[in-house]
């Protein structure tokens, strides 16, 4: 039974650590490298809706850490963030990685993208239903 409860916080705490660091990448992205792009580019207008974006996306990802790490001091009861991380965010991302392959790209290092967010899809999905057989909440 103890090795469930590892394996639960192991879930949680790859998504906690995976959205951080994905959250300062784009923090990184959007408050340095997207700004020496419109800095420099003659037709810098194009460039604000993605700066926005971004913007929003950096909060998102930081807010999602947040809520996965408050999932975990809880986590057979609230198991169904894990539920939420699995379909709508990493079938989400899988979507925009097939787009972007599809329309802009076909390089291979996308596809090994795919095979990592399924793996996230797999281990979300696995510690949702492994919470799920664990009997004894109060032995946290």
């Amino acid at each position: 039974m103890k090795w469930k409860r590892i394996v639960l916080q192991i879930c949680y705490w790859m998504g906690i650590i995976i959205n951080a660091v994905a959250a300062a990448k784009l923090s990184v992205l959007r408050y340095i490298k997207i700004p020496e792009i419109v800095n420099t580019a003659p037709s810098a207008n194009l460039f604000l809706d993605e700066i926005y974006a971004t913007g929003e996306s950096v909060a998102l990802m930081f807010g999602w850490s947040l809520l996965l790490l408050w999932a975990s001091r809880r986590p057979i009861e609230r198991k169904g963030v894990l539920l939420l991380t699995a379909v709508p965010v990493v079938v989400g991302f899988i979507v925009n990685t097939v787009n972007f392959i599809v329309c802009y790209s076909g390089q291979t290092f996308e596809f090994n993208n795919i095979i990592g967010e399924i793996v996230l899809l797999v281990i979300f999905t696995t510690g949702y239903f492994l919470a799920g057989t664990i009997d004894d909440i109060s032995a946290e």
